[in-house]
């Protein structure tokens, strides 16, 4: 398991022109009722394909994506939760979770990655993130059963396997 820093916030993704935002044909689950707060980007290394074996498909090593996550909307919209997976050069999969540091726009984002298919790993990089979530905000602003709630939900959402 490593940390992750992306000081630019959202910036990481949009201004990068190596990232891609992937638009499907059906809109992306999201929790939020109030319209589109998600969207996928994908990155692939310079001149790598995605194959097709049967029906799955292949991503290439150095291949990463993510789905962003935002909360608010107009100028108080944000980006709250990241999760996604870097392929490595050898094609080890790394799944990972950020979230923001602060309720503000563009604010930077933390979080951990860890080894994917690895149950351990998994349950080492959720605490690690519930530590780390339970010293930023919105949680630094709850109590009891509110703060039990949110850090759950934490936990819940960072089930990757499923």
């Amino acid at each position: 398991m490593r940390a992750l820093e992306r000081p630019t916030g959202e910036r990481f993704w949009t201004e990068d022109t190596s990232w891609v935002e992937l638009v499907p044909s059906i809109a992306v689950p999201s929790n939020s009722a109030k319209g589109e707060q998600v969207a996928v980007y994908l990155r692939l290394p310079e001149d790598a394909r995605i194959t097709q074996e049967g029906s799955e498909l292949r991503l290439p090593p150095g291949t990463e994506i993510d789905r962003l996550e935002w909360v608010g909307r107009g100028a108080k919209r944000s980006l709250a939760d990241v999760r996604g997976t870097r392929i490595d050069a050898e094609g080890v999969a790394w799944d990972h979770t950020l979230r923001r540091k602060r309720l503000a726009p563009d604010t930077a984002l933390t979080g951990f990655e860890w080894r994917a298919g690895d149950p351990e790993a998994q349950v080492r990089g959720t605490q690690a993130l519930i530590e780390r979530a339970s010293e930023l905000p919105p949680a630094k602003k709850l109590q009891g059963e509110k703060l039990e709630r949110y850090l759950a939900g934490i936990e819940h959402k960072n089930e990757c396997s499923r």
